[in-house]
């Protein structure tokens, strides 16, 4: 029996496999022509990271405490003006993300204050733009999330696993607040994105991958930054994402391209959402 399906999910999946098509392309030139092998070939644009252990430690604190701080604060402020259950859940994610944002700064300012260690990080000349460097790990992304994400879900459902979607995703898709749309969607576009990468990315990555062998250095932030999201169906692709997320900051050495990367991601989840696509 044929099922409606109304125009701006039938345009939101054709944007989607518009998209898929176009990442095959972008892997396609990377891997399997001389261009690419040549790409891959380059040495890491990033430096080492040259913190002492004491210094990461305070900075992970600080960050830590940030998030606490910020989620105990947006519970406080929810409750005192009465908001719903659900509208009560988005201002601690919030407040915790705002948090760690705060613990990052902080953070900064700390390591900045060590003397001879200077934060910035050399750039590949003559490389794309970070909004076209984002929108390229985007488009590579995607093929490998979808073809990851089909064998994961199955196996886990063949071990008895009932699908469940990521908390936020579903108060997404439930929320009748439009107040509570548009904030999930700032915080899932601009904030998430900032925090994360400056997290996992500028952060753990940069410090493990002259520490540690390489594939460790693309594994623990992978695997944490997947953890993270409380949600085991959602783990394998995030975590290649938290990896592919890594390859482009390595390739760059501009953190603004996983953050673009990463923020076209979110947005391309809330677009889907919004359109009526169930994800």
């Amino acid at each position: 029996m044929p099922t409606d399906i109304s125009a701006p999910t039938a345009l939101a999946a054709m944007l989607y496999v518009g998209l898929l098509l176009l990442g095959l392309v972008i892997l396609w030139r990377l891997f399997l022509t001389p261009w690419g092998r040549a790409f891959w070939r380059q040495p890491s644009a990033l430096s080492l990271a040259n913190y002492p252990l004491n210094e990461i430690a305070l900075c992970v604190l600080v960050v830590i405490a940030g998030g606490v701080v910020g989620q105990i604060v947006g519970m406080y402020v929810s409750q005192t003006i009465g908001l719903k259950p659900d509208d009560q859940l988005v201002f601690q994610g919030g407040g915790f993300q705002l948090g760690m944002l705060l613990g990052v700064v902080l953070a900064s300012g700390i390591l900045r204050a060590s003397a001879g260690r200077p934060l910035t990080t050399p750039t590949v000349s003559g490389g794309p733009s970070v909004v076209v460097g984002g929108a390229i790990t985007l488009a590579a992304a995607l093929p490998i999330l979808v073809a990851l994400n089909i064998p994961w879900t199955l196996g886990l459902q063949a071990l008895g696993f009932e699908v469940e979607r990521q908390e936020l995703v579903d108060l997404f898709g439930r929320s009748e607040s439009t107040v509570t749309l548009v904030a999930m969607a700032v915080l899932a576009t601009v904030v998430a994105p900032v925090v994360e990468e400056l997290i996992f990315r500028a952060g753990i990555f940069r410090f493990l991958l002259h520490r540690v062998p390489r594939v460790w250095a693309y594994v623990i932030p992978g695997a944490t930054f997947g953890s993270m999201h409380a949600n085991l169906f959602a783990f394998a692709p995030l975590f290649a994402l938290g990896v592919i997320l890594s390859v482009a900051y390595e390739r760059t050495g501009r953190i603004a391209v996983p953050i673009v990367a990463h923020a076209l991601f979110n947005l391309n989840t809330v677009l889907l959402l919004w359109a009526g696509v169930d994800i």
